[in-house]
């Protein structure tokens, strides 16, 4: 028998076949339990965005404004977006102890195309040398979207004393986030007061629905 045959399996929920990896010791490879983080960025699949400018957090969970919106603006038959984590830098806070955190909303609707606020040269990969962005991501500012459950994502932080803006938070959502084309994933900083500030990202991939289903 020839030992393509051997190597081979059939696709799930499909006739076709698909080769199967080995190590050079012999072992078989396996998809790990979870994401493929590894793989993924080496094969130039991730990316992230931050906001360039930092903005005021509010102070009770959002509604219809959103502060980052990431939309996937793939065709229908295009790829989803598998969202890592998501991260906030905080340049100031006001003259008192304060509090900040994350919250977030899953658009459950696909939706129109929103507005390419963030220009696409400052999506980065996160595969070192792998070019700049040409995927169809639509990164927008201070969205109108649905009220679709914003909910706190993550821990809050808290300045250790008053005006002690040098804050960073950092979520991981291990892929419990995933955008169909035309769905919509919107970020927004809620603190104790409008006087803190901050830059708001995310990182996210860009894979076959069939890697996922």
């Amino acid at each position: 028998m020839d030992i393509t045959a051997i190597l081979q399996a059939f696709v799930k929920n499909s006739s076709d076949r698909a080769n199967i990896a080995a190590t050079r010791g012999g072992s078989l490879l396996n998809t790990p339990y979870g994401l493929s983080y590894s793989r993924w960025v080496a094969e130039g699949k991730g990316y992230q965005v931050g906001e360039a400018t930092a903005v005021a957090a509010v102070i009770a969970l959002p509604t219809t404004t959103a502060g980052l919106t990431i939309q996937n603006g793939e065709p229908d038959n295009g790829k989803w977006y598998v969202f890592h984590s998501v991260f906030a830098q905080i340049e100031a806070s006001g003259a008192a102890v304060q509090t900040v955190g994350i919250a977030h909303c899953i658009g459950m609707n696909r939706v129109a195309a929103a507005t390419q606020d963030v220009a696409l040269t400052s999506v980065k990969p996160l595969l070192g040398g792998s070019g700049p962005y040409a995927g169809l991501a639509i990164v927008d500012l201070a969205a109108t979207v649905v009220d679709d459950l914003w909910k706190p994502v993550g821990s809050a932080v808290s300045t250790a004393v008053a005006s002690n803006g040098a804050l960073a938070l950092d979520v991981l959502l291990d892929g419990l986030v995933i955008l169909k084309p035309k769905a919509q994933y919107s970020l927004k900083l809620v603190g104790t007061a409008t006087s803190i500030t901050g830059r708001l990202g995310a990182r996210w991939f860009e894979i076959d629905a069939s890697e996922l289903t």
